[in-house]
């Protein structure tokens, strides 16, 4: 059979061309998204058939976030629908899942079986499916859907089920199970089957095919020594649950947490490349390696500023893609500007590091800054649902009231003192409402950098200027490297999506007053720290109340295997020469 393949991937997380032979006289493949009509029209023109396999397919990630799932199953199939009806290019053979049936005791579904679907996911699916046959009993469309079972192979991202318990084995580390893990599943292999020619062509128009191997079926949890590790290698202490909410009892029924509880994490995936891919040939990359960005297009917003250039540094060391916008080249409070940046460059994941920060001067003209941190990240997150991005949005210690004792938790009551604060909060109230878009809001606070101006460049200026200095000493916080930020939401950008959403806080570790601060400015520059003398906040009267305690909790980075920010002293000695030999450029 002489087949001319045209294979099309967003090329997104778990895209991974290695997986493809590119040199191969018969295929053909284009990056883009099925989305996207124009190109899809286009590239219908010449076909003969279609397979539909793109989807996102991840459960545990629809439950914290259905948007991606919503787009890409349903715009996106009705994308391709439109075009193969437009160009009659049939048959249409969609992939669905087993899992739009929902739950089931015993037996085996029949292809007529009712659609039950229990979870985000499963309702993307079950509307394509029903979205794909209403174009074969409207137009006349030859479609075919085809429903799997869980398959897997040697190609398959390791966030599913059996790649994840190969990794995870060969780390030593325990493997996620899903209640007391006894749930019957099928598995389906997806690998290749030498000899076997396509069946595009087999059942009826319009009908549904589906496809199991009873003789794979399982029971997890039968062999309970293998949720240990390998080679002698000490099995966990107990087995970790999967994430709440709904499933297939196929796939498992987890105890359902009190209305309003935060979903648990998803399972952490480990990296080490070279052992696990002896075992799973051609497998992507994890999340959490330094080319995890690679394959990612990364607007920034806000890259005028000193974390926006970092954050960009920071992409570009990576060979990311990556597109800086400062605030004349994207005004954030225009709707229609931000739409057009996110039609014009299609990207993954947006940064918005743009911020009206003149904390003195939003007392008396609070609706300017307003525009800026609320409107504008209300304005990326909308364009953001529309276009299938997901967004990181900066924010600040300031949404705290600043009279704590004890760090700031992620979840912690917000109450703002000062105008600026209310901006920010306003902000974040617009991300979190956006129930379309992945994201992740991360706080950071106390902010120096080798770009801009900041607390730790004036101590640098004036100690060659003043024999003696005052400083606050009645204020506490977590001074914080900017470069050290900027890294720190490159690594988050992949998890987004996979348990990784809502708060973050992103400081250094260990607390400081700025007197504290500025005697360790001093002494790192080599100068006579007691030049620097502490006094009270009275002895330098603003129009905005500074909170007197900004430090904030690092809680939730463990739940991605990422570890806190580093301690405060060190990242300041090591950015100190690098801040002191651009201040005197």
């Amino acid at each position: 059979m002489n087949l001319l393949v045209t294979g099309a991937d967003r090329l997104t997380y778990a895209g991974n061309l290695d997986n493809l032979d590119l040199d191969h006289p018969r295929l053909e493949f284009v990056q883009g998204d099925i989305r996207d009509a124009e190109l899809v029209d286009k590239r219908m023109t010449d076909a003969d058939q279609v397979m539909h396999f793109a989807a996102e397919s991840h459960v545990d990630r629809s439950i914290t976030g259905a948007g991606d799932f919503v787009l890409t199953n349903v715009a996106g199939t009705q994308a391709l629908l439109d075009a193969a009806l437009r160009h009659r290019v049939e048959p249409f053979v969609h992939i669905s899942t087993e899992e739009v049936y929902g739950s089931i005791d015993s037996g085996s579904w029949p292809e007529g079986h009712p659609l039950q679907p229990t979870s985000p996911y499963s309702a993307s699916k079950a509307s394509s499916d029903l979205l794909a046959l209403a174009y074969h009993r409207t137009h006349g469309l030859d479609v075919r859907v085809t429903r799997c079972s869980n398959n897997y192979g040697p190609h398959q991202y390791p966030e599913k089920v059996i790649p994840l318990f190969v990794t995870n084995l060969l780390d030593g580390v325990k493997v996620p199970l899903y209640g007391e893990g006894l749930n019957v599943r099928d598995w389906l292999h997806g690998g290749p089957l030498p000899g076997r020619r396509p069946r595009t062509h087999q059942g009826p128009p319009g009908g549904g095919v589906q496809h199991r191997r009873r003789h794979r079926t399982e029971q997890q949890g039968t062999h309970r020594p293998a949720a240990g590790g390998l080679r002698g290698r000490p099995g966990p202490g107990r087995v970790r649950r999967g994430p709440q909410g709904p499933r297939s009892a196929l796939l498992g029924r987890p105890e359902q947490g009190p209305r309003g509880a935060r979903l648990p994490p998803a399972p952490r995936l480990r990296h080490r490349p070279r052992r696990h891919r002896r075992l799973v040939p051609g497998q992507p990359r994890l999340v959490g390696a330094p080319e995890a960005a690679v394959r990612m297009r990364w607007p920034v917003t806000g890259a005028g500023g000193m974390l926006g250039r970092d954050t960009v540094d920071e992409l570009l060391r990576r060979s990311a893609d990556v597109v800086g916008l400062d605030h004349t080249g994207l005004d954030v409070t225009q709707q229609d500007a931000v739409e057009g940046l996110l039609a014009g460059h299609r990207p993954d994941l947006v940064v918005d590091c743009a911020a009206y920060t003149a904390v003195d001067d939003a007392e008396t003209d609070e609706e300017r800054p307003l525009r800026i941190n609320g409107d504008g990240p209300r304005n990326l997150a909308r364009a953001c649902a529309v276009h299938g991005a997901r967004l990181i949005h900066v924010s600040t210690d300031y949404v705290f009231a600043g009279d704590a004792r004890t760090p700031y938790p992620e979840d912690h009551a917000t109450d703002p003192r000062t105008a600026y604060g209310r901006t920010r909060l306003a902000g974040e109230r617009a991300v979190a409402a956006e129930p379309y878009t992945s994201s992740a809001i991360v706080r950071t606070a106390w902010l120096y950098g080798v770009h801009g101006r900041s607390f730790v460049r004036t101590m640098i200026d004036l100690e060659s200027r003043h024999d003696t200095l005052d400083v606050v000493d009645d204020q506490r916080g977590q001074p914080t490297w900017s470069a050290d930020v900027a890294a720190r939401l490159v690594d988050l950008g992949p998890h987004l999506g996979r348990g990784a959403s809502g708060v973050f806080h992103a400081t250094s570790c260990g607390e400081a007053s700025w007197y504290e601060l500025a005697r360790e400015v001093f002494a790192g520059l080599g100068a006579d720290p007691d030049r620097v003398r502490p006094v009270g906040s009275g002895a330098f009267p603003q129009p905005a109340p500074r909170p007197a305690y900004g430090a904030l909790a690092h809680g939730r980075w463990q739940e991605l295997g990422l570890p806190p920010l580093r301690d405060w002293r060190s990242a300041l000695h090591e950015a100190l020469p690098l801040i002191r030999k651009e201040s005197s450029s």
